[in-house]
């Protein structure tokens, strides 16, 4: 499972998504800096970075 967290973000804050990705098997998680709620959107070729080789340990 891979979290991905705006290092911004007040709605899901970084520490929860950690909290959230040490509590499943195999959990990940990724902070993007200069990002909020919106990471996608606010941080697009981070985002897909992240993404992407999070994905391409799984094959």
């Amino acid at each position: 499972m891979l979290a991905l967290v705006g290092a911004e973000d007040t709605l899901t804050p970084p520490m929860l998504a950690r909290t959230i990705a040490e509590g499943v098997a195999d959990g990940v998680c990724v902070e993007l800096p200069h990002a909020g709620h919106l990471a996608s959107l606010e941080q697009p070729h981070a985002f897909t970075q992240a993404l992407s080789a999070f994905l391409g340990r799984l094959s």
